[in-house]
């Protein structure tokens, strides 16, 4: 079997055909992402790529540290309204597809993939 290189392409925001693909490969268990909230809101993914199906993984801060003189973020108010599941969006951190830029990570595909909520306080 011949194995397609993949040329970058980058992104901006989530491609219906990846996140479609990224949904397939939770199932499988070969895709993982999970949303700990406790002092910080962090999403954490590792697994395949949809589309270049390279392993990565990557961490996504879910806070707004402050806006003007308010504070926002995890407060007392979000824990236990969370639903079981989060859509986050992603973009691809594997290594470099080919035709990257040097300060690029992954072949640019951005997709969807649903968090699970964990708790931790």
């Amino acid at each position: 079997m011949v194995m397609e290189e993949i040329v970058y392409q980058r992104e901006a925001t989530p491609n219906q055909k990846w996140t479609n693909r990224a949904f397939q490969l939770q199932q499988e268990g070969k895709l993982v992402a999970t949303l700990r909230i406790g002092e910080s809101a962090e999403v954490f993914v590792q697994g395949l790529c949809p589309r270049c199906n390279k392993t990565f993984q990557t961490v996504i801060s879910r806070e707004i540290t402050a806006v003007d003189h308010q504070h926002l973020g995890v407060g007392e108010s979000t824990v236990g309204a969370s639903p079981r599941y989060e859509r986050q969006a992603v973009v691809c951190s594997a290594s470099p597809a080919k035709g990257a830029p040097s300060d690029a990570m992954g072949c640019g595909a951005c997709f969807s993939v649903f968090a699970k909520v964990q708790e931790t306080r």
